[in-house]
C-alpha cells in the first residue's frame, strides 16, 4: 500500500481561455479583463511530465516554480497564497518556512518551458505540439481557437471563420441602404426600409413603382386608377370612378348633370327671394351645352353664388342691377338683370378656362350636342368609342403591370416568410442550448443520487479499456478518476483512481488503484480523520458464476497521513491505494476484461 499523490493525466485547458488574447487596446476583439493566473500551467503535456516537476498545492505543471528550504518546489502563486492565508508551514512536510526564504528554482522553469504541450484548441482538431514558452504564441493565432466576434454580437465562433461571419453572417454587420446610401445594421434593415423616404414602392391602385415620397405626394393626383368622386357631388351626383374614367362619366351623364345644375340654380334663387330673372341676361342652359361645358358649369355656380352674395350684402346705388315692382296684388317682386355675370355663366367662356386640363371638342362635337336635353347627345357614343379604342390599346400594358405587381407582391410574401422562419430558428436554437444546459445538470444529479444511493458499494464501469490503456501506455492520459460516491448519504465523499498501466516501479508491469477523498457536503459533521476500512476488487466477469475469482484488497485507514484528512481542496492531492494492485498480464489473460470493459468495486466501511 502507497500513499501517493494525484496524477496529472486529464486533458485540460488553460485556465485563461482564448479570450485572453483580447488586452487593453488590442484591434482583434473586444477589450477584456485579464488577470495573471497566478496557479500552475494546466496544458495537456506530451509526454505527461515527472511528478517532480507538479505544483502539490494546485496539482498543475509549476508556474515561476518556487523552491523552499526543504527543499519543496511550489508554484509562486500558490505557495505565497498558502503561506500568507494559513500558517507558514510547508505543505509538505509540515517544516516552518518564511516567505522571504523562498527562491526562484530558474533550472526547473528552463526544463519546463521547453516540455511539449497540445494546443489548446486540440478539441477543434488542433494538432499542433508546441513548447510550454510558444503555446501562448500560437494560441494567439490559431485558426480553431473559439473568439467572440468583433462586432459584439454574442457569437463565439473559430478564429478562421471569423472573417467570413463578419461579411456575411453577423446580425451587427453594417450594410448601406440601397435606396438612401445610409449605413444601417443588419438587423435594424428590415425596420429602417419600412421607413426609408426613397425606398420603392408599388401604388395599390395602378401596380406602378414609385420612391416612397413621390407616391405619398404627387402620384396620387394624376394616378389614373386613382379613385375620385364626380365634381357634381354638392349637387347630388355620388358617382366614384377611376380618374380615367371621369371623361366617360361626365360623358354618359350629361342630361342628369344639367338637370342637377337647373335644380341648384332654382335652390339658390329661391334662398335669396328672386322669383324670375331676365331671359335676356342669362344664357340658356340647355340640351345646347356640349358635355364639357356642363363639367365645368359647377365651378361657374360657385363664381355665381359668390357673386350673388355679394351682390345681396352691396348698397343700394348698385339698384342699376336689382329691380323692384309689384305685383296686382300689392307684393313686392325683386328682379335681377344678370348681365354682368354673363361672362361668369357663359360656359364657353369657361371652357377657354380649363382647356389645358380637358381635350378639346371638335365642331363637329359641339354643333351636334345642340339638341334638346331630353335626348343624349349623338356624339357621346363616339367619345364612348374612342375611349373604348384608346382602353383596348393598354389592356396588355396593364395586364403586364398587373402580373409584376403580383410577383413583386408574392417575392414580398417569401421575404416576409423567410425572416419569420429565421426567427423560429433563433427560438428553437436557443431552447436547445437551454435543454442542453437542463440535460447536464440532470446528467449531474443523477450520478449525484447514484454516488449518495450506492451507500458505500460502488462499482465503477471503464468502458474501452483497450483504448484508454494504449494512451496510458504513450504517456496521453496516465490517469483515470471515478465519478464520486458517499460511504452513505450524509457520509464521506470518495472517488476511485485508476492508472492503466500503473505508476512509479509499476509502470508498464501493473494496474494501480487509489482512492480520493473529496470536499463534500457533510464534511463538517464528519470525523477526521477518516477511520475505518476500505475494499478495494476487481470484478471477475467469467459468465459461470461459480468460475469467478475476484481481485480484492482492504485498505486500513491510517489518520497521520495527508489522504485521510479533511479535504481543503475540491479533490484531495493524496490518495492512498496499490501501486501494484493486479499484473497487466493477468488482466489480458482472465476474464477481468469483458466486452472491452473493467469493472472495479470500492466498499467504504467507516469505523463503528
Amino acid at each position: 500500500m502507497d500513499e501517493n499523490e494525484d496524477n496529472l493525466g486529464q486533458p485540460s485547458f488553460p485556465s485563461g481561455s482564448d479570450s485572453t488574447s483580447f488586452g487593453e487596446g488590442s484591434s482583434s476583439g473586444p477589450a477584456y479583463w485579464y488577470q495573471e493566473p497566478t496557479e500552475g500551467f494546466d496544458y495537456n503535456f506530451v509526454p505527461t511530465p515527472d511528478e517532480k516537476y507538479q505544483c502539490i498545492i494546485c496539482l498543475h505543471i509549476l508556474r515561476e516554480p518556487q523552491q523552499t528550504k526543504c527543499g519543496h518546489r511550489f508554484c509562486r502563486g500558490c505557495i505565497t497564497r498558502w503561506l500568507r492565508e494559513g500558517e507558514a508551514r510547508c505543505p509538505v512536510d509540515n517544516e516552518r518556512i518564511d516567505e522571504r526564504e523562498l527562491f526562484a528554482d530558474n533550472f526547473a522553469k528552463r526544463e519546463i518551458l521547453n516540455f511539449k504541450v497540445k494546443c489548446p484548441n486540440s478539441r477543434q482538431g488542433c494538432e499542433v505540439l508546441a513548447t510550454l514558452k510558444k503555446v501562448q504564441e500560437h494560441t494567439d493565432q490559431c485558426p480553431l481557437a473559439l473568439v467572440p466576434c468583433p462586432n459584439r454580437c454574442t457569437d463565439i465562433l473559430l478564429r478562421r471563420d471569423i472573417p467570413n461571419h463578419v461579411q456575411f453572417n453577423c446580425r451587427r454587420r453594417i450594410l448601406q441602404c440601397q435606396n438612401c446610401q445610409k449605413d444601417v445594421t443588419a438587423e435594424e434593415m428590415e425596420h429602417h426600409l419600412t421607413e426609408c423616404p426613397l425606398v420603392q414602392v408599388f401604388c395599390q391602385y395602378c401596380g406602378g413603382g414609385f420612391i416612397k415620397q413621390a407616391l405619398s405626394g404627387h402620384h396620387e393626383k394624376d394616378c389614373p386608377n386613382y379613385p375620385i368622386s364626380c365634381d357634381f357631388g354638392p349637387l347630388g351626383c355620388s358617382a366614384q370612378f377611376e380618374r380615367k374614367m371621369e371623361q366617360e362619366h361626365y360623358v354618359d351623364a350629361t342630361v342628369e348633370h344639367q338637370r342637377m345644375l337647373c335644380h341648384g340654380v332654382v335652390t339658390i334663387l329661391r334662398k335669396f327671394g328672386i322669383q324670375s330673372i331676365s331671359p335676356t341676361s342669362v344664357p340658356v342652359l340647355s340640351g345646347g351645352l356640349t358635355p364639357m361645358e356642363v363639367s365645368t358649369s359647377l365651378s361657374a355656380m360657385g363664381s355665381y353664388i359668390s357673386q350673388l352674395q355679394g351682390l345681396s350684402m352691396q348698397d343700394h346705388s348698385h339698384g342699376s342691377n336689382i329691380t323692384d315692382s309689384r305685383t296686382p296684388d300689392g307684393q313686392s317682386v325683386k328682379q335681377f338683370s344678370l348681365d354682368p355675370l354673363k361672362t361668369s355663366l357663359d360656359p364657353f367662356h369657361f371652357h377657354r378656362s380649363v382647356s389645358d386640363t380637358l381635350p378639346q371638342p371638335s365642331n363637329e362635337t359641339l354643333e351636334g350636342a345642340h339638341v334638346s336635353h331630353t335626348s343624349k347627345p349623338s356624339d357621346a357614343e363616339g367619345v364612348q368609342g374612342a375611349l373604348s379604342l384608346q382602353g383596348a390599346s393598354g389592356l396588355e400594358l396593364q395586364s403586364l403591370k398587373n402580373q409584376n405587381m403580383y410577383q413583386d407582391e408574392s417575392l414580398a410574401r417569401h421575404d416576409q416568410q423567410l425572416v419569420e422562419i429565421k426567427a423560429k430558428n433563433e427560438i428553437l436554437e436557443k431552447t436547445n442550448k437551454e435543454l442542453k444546459y437542463k440535460l447536464r445538470y440532470l446528467d449531474n444529479a443523477v450520478q449525484e443520487f447514484e454516488g449518495r444511493a450506492c451507500n458505500g458499494q460502488f462499482y465503477w464501469r471503464i468502458k474501452n479499456y483497450h483504448k484508454l490503456r494504449e494512451e496510458a501506455e504513450q504517456g496521453i492520459n496516465t490517469a483515470l478518476h471515478s465519478p464520486s460516491f458517499y460511504s452513505n448519504c450524509y457520509g464521506y465523499k470518495l472517488c476511485i483512481r485508476a492508472n492503466l498501466n500503473g505508476v512509479d516501479a509499476a509502470k508498464g508491469s501493473h494496474l494501480s488503484i487509489f482512492i480520493h477523498f473529496m470536499q463534500g457536503d457533510w464534511d463538517e459533521i464528519l470525523d477526521w480523520p477518516f477511520s475505518g476500512r476500505i475494499v478495494l476488487s476487481v470484478i471477475d466477469q467469467n459468465p459461470i458464476c461459480e468460475l469467478r475469482n475476484h481481485i480484492a484488497e482492504t485498505l486500513i485507514a491510517k489518520p497521520n497521513l495527508a489522504a485521510f484528512q479533511k479535504p481543503v481542496t475540491p479533490r484531495n492531492h493524496k490518495g492512498f491505494g496499490y501501486m501494484e494492485f493486479v499484473a497487466l498480464s493477468v488482466l489480458d489473460t482472465a476474464d477481468f476484461v469483458r466486452n472491452d470493459t473493467l469493472i472495479i468495486k470500492a466498499q467504504v466501511i467507516p469505523a463503528t
